[in-house]
């Protein structure tokens, strides 16, 4: 089967009318609003970037933090094993 522009061998046939709801401005406002908030690509790498960046850094504080109360158990465990020998 053979397509071309003339529409012969159109298994729709000529009169083959587009998918619409209703009466299209619904569907023409959600495309206007989704291209209105497109981000380039560009943009979406920044923001994961950024994102990634202070997760790293909220991740290396508590990590520090954790290592930092370790310490303290630590020094009150041996100041408490000493005031008991």
């Amino acid at each position: 089967m053979n397509f071309d522009d003339t529409g012969e061998n159109d298994p729709l046939g000529n009169d083959a009318d587009p998918i619409t709801f209703g009466d299209g401005a619904a569907t023409n406002a959600v495309t206007d609003d989704l291209e209105a908030n497109a981000d380039s690509y560009e943009d979406l790498v920044m923001r994961r970037v950024v994102a990634y960046v202070q997760q790293s850094q909220e991740y290396l504080e508590s990590t520090d933090m954790a290592k930092r109360v370790s310490l303290w158990h630590e020094k009150i465990r041996y100041a408490g094993s000493l005031s008991m020998s």
